[in-house]
């Protein structure tokens, strides 16, 4: 998260959206408009807090302090002041983030913290810094924040058991990993799973046919967009898929079906169809919803070009 940048803070009910971007991207987001397309997203259902040093900006109550038409608030009750926030937009939380924060947006994100029970800080520049505090100490609680990498599609979320972690193994995470990773991005129904590729070692850069398939099937540079990642060991996955590489000795889940692809040769010129069949396979061996067709790939394509349009590429 460091050096990337706070570029607008909106919310949807109580919910309160944090839209991140890779560039300082200078945009302006209406007080009534509930969506944007940003390179990550922060969904923060728990109790927050916006400060800039030792002054509150915005907090978790502002969304439930209605406001009349010249800024005052309402003492008394309304029909519009439910549980789930005035969905109206008539609030301290529109008041204070777009009359005291937007203005100083997109706003560089100097550090990030998460500790072992949810907490999140991000601190800023100017002062900023945005605060979360999961509070429940129900066992099998609502989902407290989820982040997403909207581009790769993965979401981060907490509590944490919420979540299925598929591992795509291979050499260096530059070839075939990526390949499977995008087609299975394609592929796969459940939001609650999610699709990781990464390399026993750390590649340098994307293959040929990597660059190539991005432009083939979704007209952008991919270089711009995907990322070479080598494996944690210290992570849990629930499945690990294997490719041409030995199997990590760890604590993850996984089953024989997918085992297979540990002697798996890559022949450097597999086609799609290949690759669809062999994600299929992964996807009926752990039991998750799939779907093979020319509306996941247009979806999957009209997402990567709102990013491309949104950085000019």
């Amino acid at each position: 998260m460091e050096n990337k940048y706070l570029a607008a803070v909106s919310r949807f009910h109580n919910m309160v959206l944090l839209g991140i971007s890779n560039q300082p991207l200078s945009i302006w987001i209406p007080e009534d408009e509930k969506r944007w397309h940003m390179d990550y997203e922060f969904h923060i259902s728990c109790i927050w807090r916006i400060r800039q040093k030792d002054t509150i900006i915005a907090g978790y109550q502002d969304i439930y302090t209605e406001i009349d038409e010249d800024g005052r608030i309402v003492e008394e009750e309304t029909e519009s002041g439910t549980a789930e926030g005035n969905a109206r937009g008539r609030t301290l939380f529109e008041k204070n983030i777009f009359g005291k924060m937007s203005s100083d947006w997109p706003l560089k994100i100097l550090g990030f913290y998460e500790s072992e029970v949810g907490d999140i800080r991000i601190e800023m520049e100017k002062g900023y810094c945005f605060e979360a505090f999961p509070t429940s100490s129900v066992e099998e609680r609502l989902e407290e924040w989820r982040f997403i990498d909207v581009i790769c599609k993965r979401h981060y979320i907490w509590p944490k058991e919420k979540q299925r972690r598929l591992l795509l193994l291979d050499k260096d995470n530059t070839d075939f990993s990526q390949l499977l990773e995008m087609i299975l991005q394609e592929m796969i129904q459940e939001e609650d799973l999610m699709v990781i590729s990464a390399g026993i070692c750390q590649g340098e850069k994307l293959s040929k046919r990597v660059l190539e398939s991005g432009r083939c099937w979704y007209g952008i540079d991919l270089e711009r967009v995907n990322r070479i990642h080598r494996v944690n060991m210290e992570e849990a996955y629930d499945y690990v898929v294997p490719i041409g590489v030995p199997l990590p000795e760890n604590k993850a889940i996984f089953l024989e079906e997918i085992l297979n692809y540990q002697k798996y040769v890559t022949t450097g010129d597999e086609s799609r169809k290949e690759l669809e069949n062999m994600g299929k396979e992964i996807c009926e061996a752990i039991g998750c919803d799939y779907e093979i067709s020319d509306k996941c790939r247009e979806k999957r394509e009209k997402e990567l070009k709102k990013y491309k349009d949104l950085l000019g590429i």
